[in-house]
């Protein structure tokens, strides 16, 4: 795209970007290596929810071609921002591509071939750890346990880091250790974490999720 657009929406597919205006974090000069020269930025989108009929062609996205899962997307990232429509017009889209992972499009065997992991709740007890009693295995992946205790590149990158730490140890190695991080967790939202967990032991959906609530054991 050329231009920078918001980048998140809430929308009946659930769009969401936590990954706008990355240019920003990618070496070099966009412009200059990527695409026609024209291009400054790229949006990517994550859709979280596949079986909500769109605003644009009445279908869900499992029902859409991949044209139609963009046209369905950036017509509801342009419906839910103030002034969508020209912040993120036809004319700044240069091109688009869906995650080859997706199959089956607008058939009765739509897939994802690479879903997204999600940690459940009580999920810990029965995650590994990054070194095992098998000496000569060490596991590294956002399911393995760590400190940043999300499915995420960084609770990944983690793992990794701790995977290496366990394969210089085993290998009596002096190099220096790879240094590990913690997530950081504002104290100014300790209460709400609080409140959720309760919540959620209680069997009640977070005070939050209002418009489709998960209610825990249901």
């Amino acid at each position: 795209m050329s231009g920078s657009p918001p980048g998140s929406a809430t929308s009946p597919a659930s769009a969401c970007s936590s990954r706008s205006a990355q240019a920003q974090f990618w070496r070099g000069d966009f412009a200059t290596s990527y695409g026609d020269g024209t291009v400054t930025d790229c949006l990517s989108l994550d859709l979280s929810d596949w079986s909500t009929p769109g605003v644009l062609f009445g279908k869900t996205a499992r029902q859409c071609t991949r044209p139609e899962i963009v046209q369905e997307v950036l017509a509801q990232v342009r419906a839910a921002l103030p002034g969508g429509a020209a912040l993120l017009p036809d004319s700044i889209v240069r091109s688009w591509f869906v995650d080859p992972a997706i199959t089956g499009e607008a058939t009765s065997a739509v897939a994802n071939d690479e879903p997204l992991l999600i940690n459940t709740p009580a999920s810990w007890t029965n995650r590994p750890s990054a070194t095992t009693q098998i000496p000569n295995l060490f596991l590294a992946a956002d399911f393995v346990r760590n400190s940043i205790n999300l499915a995420t590149m960084e609770g990944g990158n983690e793992a990794g880091r701790m995977a290496a730490n366990g394969i210089l140890d085993a290998a009596g190695s002096s190099a220096s250790r790879a240094r590990l991080f913690s997530l950081y967790l504002p104290r100014e939202f300790k209460l709400l974490y609080d409140t959720d967990d309760a919540r959620y032991l209680l069997g009640l959906p977070n005070q939050f999720d209002l418009l489709s609530p998960y209610w825990p054991g249901r």
